[in-house]
C-alpha cells in the first residue's frame, strides 16, 4: 500500500505495473473461492447434502499435489531462479479458464448419485489454484520490493470477488411457509430455496471474465520492463539469501514466523472454509455444541457472526502480507517460495482435520432453518 501513500509523483507506468499485478494475484484462489461461494445453492441440488463442503474441502486440498511436485522440481533442479515459473503461470491461467467453461456446463450432472463432474473438475480448478501459490508469488521476486503488496491485494481479492458476486446474486436464501394439514391434523413447514438473481452457469462465466483479466494482466506484465529489478542485483540479493543452511533458516525467526504461518493456514485456509456453511448459513451449529448458539435468532447474531469472519479474514490478511514482505526483504526468492509451499502444506493438514471431524465423526450437523427451537 505504500505507492497509494506515497508523497513523490507517482509514474503512470508504475501505476500500471501495479494494477496488472493486483489482476495478476486476484487469480490466485478465485476459481476454489467461487465455488465455495456457490455451496449455499449447490447443497441444496446435489446428493450429497450437507456433506458437500467437507468433501469438497478435501478433494480440493488432495490437489496439493500440485506444490509438492514444484517443491521437488526445486530440489532437484539446479536452475534456483525458476525457469519454468512463466510458462507454467500461463498454463494456470490458460487451464484455468478452460476448466471453468466445463465447470459451467456440468456441475449438475451426476455419476452413481455423486456429483462427479463438480468435485473432479473442481479438483482441476484447486490444482492450478494451489500449484500458483508456489509459482505466483516467487514471480513477483522480479518486481521491486513495494509491488510485493499489490499482489497480496490481488490474493485478498481473489475470495472478496467470489463473495461480491455471491451476494449479488442472492446464493442460498430460504424461506419457511407454514401450512395445517387436516388429514394429519399438524402444522407442516415446508421450506422453499429462493430463486438467485442469476444461475449458477452465468456466476462462473462471471468467474471466467476475471481470470482472462488476469491472464491479460500476466501478459502485460511479461512484455513491460517497468518495476523489474536488475537481473545481476536480483542474483546477488538471492545468493546472499540462500548463504544461510536449512538448519539455520528453520531454527531461527524465520522458523518461527513460518511455525505461524503454517497454524494460522491450517484454520483459515485449511479448517474454516467447510465450517462457513454450518455458521453463516443458516447461522447454527447442531452437534456436541447446542442448537441455541449465542444471539441465532436475532437479527444482531447474524451481523455478529459475519463481521467475526469478516475480522478473522482481515487478520489473517495481514498477517500474511507482513510475514510474506519479511522473507522478501530476507530470504529473497527462497523465502517466498517456501511461504507458499508451507502454506499449502497447512491448508492439506487443515482439510483432512475438519473433514474427520465432519464427514467421519459427524460432530457438525446443519440447524434446521424453519424448525424452532426453545431458545
Amino acid at each position: 500500500m505504500a505507492i497509494l501513500f506515497s508523497k513523490k509523483p507517482i509514474k503512470c507506468s508504475v501505476l500500471l505495473i501495479y494494477f496488472m499485478i493486483i489482476l495478476f494475484g486476484s487469480a490466485t484462489w478465485l476459481t476454489w473461492s467461487g465455488v465455495w461461494t456457490e455451496l449455499p445453492l449447490l447443497v441444496p441440488i446435489l446428493p450429497e447434502g450437507w456433506q458437500l463442503p467437507s468433501i469438497f474441502n478435501l478433494v480440493t486440498n488432495i490437489s496439493n499435489i500440485g506444490p509438492f511436485i514444484i517443491v521437488l522440481i526445486r530440489i532437484f533442479k539446479k536452475d534456483r531462479m525458476q525457469s519454468y515459473e512463466v510458462p507454467l503461470n500461463l498454463f494456470i491461467l490458460v487451464f484455468g479458464a478452460i476448466v471453468l467453461i466445463f465447470l459451467a456446463f456440468l456441475w449438475h450432472k451426476t455419476i452413481n448419485n455423486h456429483s462427479f463432474y463438480l468435485l473432479f473438475l473442481s479438483f482441476c480448478l484447486s490444482f492450478v489454484d494451489c500449484t500458483s501459490t508456489v509459482t505466483f508469488l516467487p514471480y513477483c521476486y522480479r518486481y521491486e520490493k513495494f509491488y510485493l503488496n499489490a499482489y497480496f491485494i490481488g490474493e485478498a481479492l481473489s475470495s472478496l470477488l467470489p463473495a461480491i458476486l455471491g451476494l449479488i446474486q442472492g446464493a442460498g436464501e430460504i424461506i419457511c411457509t407454514e401450512k395445517y394439514s387436516q388429514q394429519l391434523n399438524e402444522t407442516l413447514i415446508t421450506q422453499t430455496l429462493l430463486p438467485a438473481r442469476y444461475s449458477i452457469r452465468i456466476y462462473f462465466f462471471c468467474l471466467l471474465t476475471i481470470i482472462l483479466m488476469s491472464l491479460i494482466g500476466f501478459i502485460v506484465l511479461l512484455y513491460t520492463k517497468t518495476g523489474k529489478v536488475n537481473k545481476e542485483l536480483s542474483q546477488i540479493e538471492n545468493e546472499n539469501a540462500n548463504k544461510m543452511t536449512r538448519k539455520e533458516f528453520w531454527w531461527s525467526k524465520h522458523g518461527l514466523l513460518m511455525l505461524i504461518l503454517f497454524w494460522s493456514t491450517i484454520f483459515n485456509y485449511g479448517a474454516l472454509p467447510a465450517l462457513i456453511t454450518y455458521s453463516v448459513y443458516p447461522y447454527g451449529l447442531n452437534a456436541k455444541m447446542s442448537p441455541c448458539s449465542p444471539l441465532v435468532d436475532r437479527v444482531v447474531g447474524k451481523y455478529i457472526v459475519a463481521g467475526v469472519w469478516t475480522l478473522t479474514a482481515l487478520t489473517y490478511y495481514c498477517q500474511r502480507i507482513s510475514i510474506g514482505n519479511y522473507f522478501r526483504e530476507i530470504s529473497g526468492h527462497r523465502g517466498l517460495f517456501w511461504f507458499g509451499a508451507i502454506s499449502q502444506f497447512a491448508s492439506l493438514i487443515g482439510a483432512i482435520f475438519i473433514y474427520l471431524l465432519t464427514s467421519v465423526f459427524n460432530e457438525f450437523k446443519e440447524r434446521d432453518v424453519c424448525k424452532h427451537y426453545a431458545c
